[in-house]
């Protein structure tokens, strides 16, 4: 007996809201989530005879020849099925789009609704990191999957949060707005990422640059002094040290983790030298990382320390994300720079063309996030990590979902 189409899409519905709910707080689950988004997605075409949609069809055969394409290119170049394994783990996300633009096209309130389990999870880090926090101060709290993630999920948060407090006219939701900014910039001082320090502050400046006028600056201006004022007058300057020492590239062994990016920076730029049309094959790379890393000098302690940890620790990663997309996949990396620069910039520009508030505000929140995160990218592997990724095809998600429904409305 065939599902009647409202059940199944009951069925998609709670899928997508469960999603919501795990996505800051357990990795695990969403990464089984996309497994059964993948079946759900089949089964539409199968059991409705329903397409595979997300709001534009350009878009839709970009995104497969980005994964199908990038399958094929990377056995090549690794000439194995193991950067193929790696490439489709990373990969795997793009089901997001075309699983949930049909849902949000459908009901326009869905996004709202996911929104709200989105929050849950974002609080429920909060108070875990919290807590953790409380019983050990400064020390650095693991979260739920972790620092990084941990850290860049506040700093998501933070910058809706912003966009909310800015643009939104109700008080509840201006309140609301200062609630999430508090979550986020809570949970990145928790975990001290000074990627994710710099990367929220970078998303509010796009924010504010596309929503500006005078009163909110003013505004915005002494609520951040007065937060500021506040922090660092109760704050020993010595808890902020990694703060404060962010573009410090000394080479100490107490600036060891400065000092080590721009160690690995210079052996991805060798390893993109070795193989610069095909790449090494995506996450691939570890046997030319080590063939590099024996010939370092190690005429100091500090040498002598970074090349063994290196080495011993195993990194294959430039932690850029923008190198290791060279690296793994050579001149096929172009295709993902221009989904990352040309694709979501032409959509953030569309949809600000839009009469639809909500539209608006939803489109400058992913453009502060992806700010943000692009700049992250700079000194974090945050498209090879497990979760971060999911920052990107989420925030596609959304200008996707912006451009179709504009789409969908100028075409009636």
């Amino acid at each position: 007996m065939t599902i009647t189409r409202d059940k199944f899409s009951k069925l998609e519905n709670i899928l997508g809201y469960i999603f919501g709910i795990s996505f800051f707080i357990n990795f695990n689950l969403s990464k089984e989530l996309i497994t059964g988004m993948i079946i759900v997605t089949l089964l539409r075409y199968f059991l409705y005879g329903e397409r595979l949609e997300c709001g534009d069809k350009k878009i839709e055969k970009y995104l497969l020849f980005f994964l199908f394409g990038g399958l094929i290119w990377n056995f090549f170049a690794g000439m194995s099925f193991i950067p193929v394994r790696q490439y489709l783990k990373i990969m795997r996300w793009v089901i997001l789009p075309f699983y949930f633009y049909p849902l949000m096209s459908r009901d326009k309130k869905y996004i709202n609704k996911f929104s709200y389990g989105l929050f849950l999870g974002g609080v429920i880090l909060f108070l875990k990191s919290a807590y953790e926090f409380y019983k050990a101060p400064w020390t650095r709290v693991y979260g739920f999957e972790g620092i990084d993630t941990t850290g860049f999920g506040g700093m998501v948060i933070g910058i809706i949060g912003f966009a909310l407090l800015l643009n939104k006219k109700e008080y509840i939701k201006k309140i609301l707005g200062l609630a999430l900014m508090g979550i986020g910039m809570g949970l990145i001082v928790f975990t001290q990422m000074r990627s994710a320090m710099i990367g929220i502050l970078i998303g509010y400046l796009i924010v504010l640059l596309f929503s500006i006028n005078y009163k909110k600056l003013l505004v915005l201006l002494g609520i951040m002094g007065i937060l500021m004022g506040i922090s660092l007058k109760n704050i020993e300057h010595s808890s902020l040290k990694r703060f404060t020492t962010a573009f410090d590239t000394e080479k100490t062994l107490g600036n060891s983790s400065n000092y080590m990016r721009i160690l690995l920076w210079k052996n991805a730029i060798w390893r993109i030298k070795e193989h610069p049309i095909m790449g090494s094959g995506t996450n691939n790379d570890k046997k030319l990382f080590l063939e590099y890393c024996y010939n370092m000098k190690e005429e100091t302690p500090t040498e002598k320390y970074m090349k063994d940890a290196m080495i011993f620790r195993e990194f294959s990663d430039s932690h850029n994300m923008y190198l290791n997309a060279i690296s793994d996949n050579g001149i096929f990396s172009l295709v993902q720079f221009f989904l990352w620069f040309g694709i979501c910039p032409y959509l953030f520009i569309k949809n600000r063309k839009s009469f639809n508030e909500n539209i608006r505000i939803l489109n400058l929140m992913v453009g502060g996030i992806l700010a943000s995160y692009y700049f992250s990218g700079l000194t974090w592997s945050v498209w090879r990590n497990k979760w971060t990724p999911m920052i990107f095809w989420m925030s596609l998600v959304v200008l996707i979902y912006c451009y179709g429904i504009e789409k969908k409305e100028n075409n009636q």
